[in-house]
């Protein structure tokens, strides 16, 4: 008789960020996969310490960054503000459809075309980690939205859900977590430091910045998918601000680092409300969950 053998999860993160999927499981006590709904359910109730698991965190980025092999596959696009506009006609998702469609408006608007809603400053799959690894890995490590506040002062980088399909709130905050790690890598590691100081480099306003903003962006109805209350979610929400506060201010000097969730104030879950999309209304990076702006 055939022996049926336990699935593995499969790892959700890979190359520069191998190993975070076990560390985060350890240190919220799970047994099962990160973007899992069992772990959606069980992770609000544990009670991690945040600032041990994020220096773990930052630790296993450093481990498994090779000097040699970087100096030979960096992508020279990593931290560059881009709009990547292109989309296929028969590409499905939502998403993409909306993150382009807002790096678009800001193209359009910066060009003066004054119909579109005040979206001045937003851009779109930015580079996190290409050759970090290896060639081939991280390729796809990208910031869905990145929103230019002050130019190399503020920035908010932005991860953008629509259905917790692609992600439940819990494994879209170590998503979003896994830029801002990967860019405190950057900034406090003196190799990349030197790549990217040439002022003829587009990154050099970004790793210059003093304020980052690390943002989970949904409608309401994911959050509400999720099944935690909003008094849980933002419970939780405010033990990573502030443990990554305190995390950031002992790791890197003259930076801010904070995490929100935070909601659409307008619709944007149909295919024909992101057509209609024009701006954020009223606020510019949505409301918190809590409704303030």
């Amino acid at each position: 008789m055939k022996k049926t053998m336990s699935k593995t999860p499969r790892n959700k993160f890979t190359g520069i960020l191998a190993g975070w999927d076990d560390l985060i499981q350890k240190g919220y006590g799970l047994e099962v996969s990160i973007d899992s709904k069992t772990a959606e359910r069980n992770a609000y109730g544990a009670n991690p310490d945040l600032c041990s698991l994020f220096a773990k965190l930052l630790g296993q980025i450093e481990k498994n960054f090779d000097t040699e092999k970087s100096s030979v596959n960096l992508a020279k696009s990593n931290w560059e503000l881009r709009r990547a506009l292109e989309i296929r006609k028969s590409n499905p998702s939502r998403e993409k459809q909306l993150e382009k469609r807002v790096a678009k408006l800001s193209a359009s608007y910066e060009a003066g075309v004054r119909d579109c809603g005040p979206l001045k400053g937003w851009f779109n799959q930015v580079p996190a980690a290409s050759g970090y690894f290896e060639s081939r890995q991280n390729r796809k490590n990208s910031i869905d939205l990145v929103h230019e506040t002050k130019p190399e002062k503020e920035y908010a980088f932005i991860e953008l859900k629509l259905d917790p399909n692609s992600g439940w709130p819990f494994y879209a905050t170590f998503e979003i977590l896994s830029y801002g790690f990967l860019y405190l890598f950057t900034r406090s590691n003196a190799s990349l430091r030197e790549r990217f100081k040439s002022p003829k480099e587009k990154q050099d306003g970004v790793l210059k910045a003093e304020k980052i903003r690390l943002i989970v962006l949904a409608p309401e109805s994911y959050y509400s998918k999720s099944e935690q209350s909003v008094r849980v979610l933002d419970e939780f929400q405010g033990s990573i601000d502030s443990a990554l506060r305190e995390f950031v201010e002992k790791t890197v000097q003259n930076l801010e680092m904070g995490f929100e969730f935070r909601k659409f104030t307008n619709p944007v879950t149909t295919k024909e409300e992101i057509e209609r999309f024009q701006g954020f209304e009223p606020a510019l990076l949505g409301a918190r969950l809590d409704e303030h702006i």
